[in-house]
């Protein structure tokens, strides 16, 4: 895929991917990061554990 993306920093100092200082194609550099992003973002579901498994309340 690549060796070392290059990135690049725009005015509200966000870091993104540069296409244009890269030698490679960085299609996948970007999927990366977008998957992470939105693994980060998600919530996690909120399950109790007596929903979860088959315990007996006394």
């Amino acid at each position: 895929m690549v060796d070392v993306p290059a990135v690049a920093q725009d005015a509200s100092e966000n870091v993104k991917p540069d296409k244009v200082t890269s030698g490679d194609k960085i299609d996948g550099v970007v999927a990366q990061v977008m998957a992470l992003d939105q693994a980060q973002r998600r919530e996690p579901e909120q399950r109790s554990a007596y929903e979860e498994s088959n315990l007996d309340v006394v």
